[in-house]
């Protein structure tokens, strides 16, 4: 997924049907990976700890939790809301026959 420059953190340019999709999708590719959702408070965060950058740089995805971080991106990039991320995987993992344990 193409990123973004955020201040230093490469924000994946996506919407949260493209995340959900690719979220879902992952488990029949046997994709390894962690997704990280970034606010402002991650970007300042990421700013002062390198470390903490690199665990937003080195993700599978990190999409666009807050919306100063959309309008930084491209028109194309909607907010991807956590609690709406997590609802829509558990949804579309449903209807793709996965189980979800929490």
């Amino acid at each position: 997924v193409p990123r973004y420059n955020a201040l230093g953190v490469g924000v994946s340019a996506l919407t949260l049907a493209e995340a959900t999709d690719l979220i879902v999708g992952a488990r029949r590719q046997k994709r390894l990976g962690y997704v990280c959702l970034c606010t402002v408070n991650g970007i300042a965060e990421a700013g002062k700890d390198p470390e903490f950058r690199r665990i937003f740089n080195d993700s599978w995805l990190t999409t666009p939790d807050g919306m100063p971080i959309v309008w930084m991106g491209p028109r194309s990039v909607e907010r991807v809301y956590g609690p709406d991320l997590m609802l829509a995987v558990c949804d579309g993992g449903r209807a793709a026959g996965l189980r979800h344990f929490f």
